[in-house]
């Protein structure tokens, strides 16, 4: 867990109803177990936000207003293959001598087996794993350390049984529809390449596309942006990247070594009609700077936070401010798309813009291109 301290990786989520501080009794009934009481079954539960096993989950300890700072935690005793293997084999061994055997049926294996198991779960230190949770009262946004889109859609089926409250995940469709009243079903695909043999994608991905855009702008256009708090940002873009072609045959390219955004390379996954899939993006507001990996679906990874002047060490709810403060303004920047996006005839301009912008790259030596 790293929202107080480190570079945390994070996903946010957003509800559309008040969340009130009595989650939090939700979550004591559902709170982490004693760790002589997980057994082999996988326990799935909360805790404070100290360790994995910190069971002082209350308001004193978790409650940095308007935040909530919690941990959800996966446990269970499991045996290690290589062992499991080891000590079957042993006790096989054992049965074949006793008996005179050459080989044991295989339900004599399998009883042997499960004995194994259950002598051996009990000795074995519990598996743990998990996330830290942050619960924005002022807000109804929840940041968790819940990265791949599994442990998203867990992460979000716990919070409902939990507290009854229903969130979704702010991906680039969520945050469209909330920002911009923009329905991504509603918009026809972009393409950003001339090359008449590429095949057209079938389906509008807003992700893809604003990554894409974002790195469009800042080489063509402008570095700087407004947020909708009217805070003054500017932003740069860094490998390494990856590109993900939409069309038959779908695969990941990723550069990483060189000047990745200045290769050939990357001009030529482009022309094939590659969109950009992760990119890493800093951002500035005056001598504060952030950085982070952002993908197409929204999952900010290796957030760096500014420094606080002499090193002092940052408190929870400054860190949680300074976040929050990056957070909206890649929002604010992915309205700045939208605006354009939901226009046809600004789009239209856009659009054949970038497939200039696109076929310039690719026929450019590395090193030659320069940022606006």
């Amino acid at each position: 867990m790293a929202f107080e301290t480190g570079n945390p990786s994070f996903r946010v989520f957003h509800c559309g109803e008040e969340i009130g501080e009595g989650i939090i009794e939700g979550m004591r009934e559902r709170l982490a177990p004693p760790v002589e009481a997980i057994s082999s079954s996988p326990v799935e539960a909360w805790a404070g936000w100290r360790h994995l096993l910190d069971r002082d989950l209350t308001e004193e300890s978790c409650l940095f207003v308007p935040w909530l700072y919690v941990g959800r935690m996966k446990a269970e005793r499991k045996i290690p293959k290589a062992l499991l293997r080891a000590y079957c084999r042993m006790a096989e061994v054992e049965e074949m001598k006793k008996g005179g055997l050459q080989k044991l049926p295989s339900n004599i294996r399998t009883e042997i087996r499960e004995r194994i198991i259950a002598e051996l779960t009990p000795e074995m230190p519990p598996t743990l794993s998990g996330y830290g949770v942050v619960t924005d009262f002022s807000t109804g946004l929840i940041y968790a350390e819940a990265t791949s889109q599994k442990a998203a859609e867990n992460f979000a089926g716990a919070f409902r049984e939990t507290t009854g409250h229903n969130i979704t995940a702010m991906s680039p469709e969520t945050v469209a529809v909330l920002r911009r009243n923009v329905n991504q079903n509603d918009i026809d695909p972009a393409c950003f390449t001339d090359d008449a043999t590429v095949e057209a994608p079938q389906a509008c991905n807003l992700g893809l596309e604003f990554l894409t855009w974002m790195w469009y702008r800042w080489e063509e256009e402008s570095d700087s942006f407004e947020t909708s708090r009217g805070e003054s940002m500017s932003y740069m873009l860094e490998g390494p990247v990856a590109f993900y072609n939409e069309g038959k045959g779908a695969h990941n390219v990723v550069i990483r070594n060189g000047l990745p955004l200045q290769s050939r390379e990357a001009g030529a996954s482009m022309l094939c009609g590659k969109k950009v899939r992760k990119i890493r993006i800093a951002m500035a507001d005056g001598e504060k700077a952030w950085t982070a990996t952002i993908d197409s679906d929204f999952a900010f990874t290796g957030v760096k936070l500014p420094k606080e002047k002499q090193g002092a060490q940052q408190s929870f709810q400054e860190r949680m401010l300074l976040l929050d403060t990056f957070v909206e303004a890649v929002f604010s920047l992915y309205g700045t798309f939208l605006d354009c996006r939901a226009d046809p005839e600004q789009w239209r301009h856009t659009e054949a813009k970038m497939k200039k912008w696109t076929r310039r790259r690719a026929e450019m030596a590395d090193g030659d291109i320069t940022q606006h």
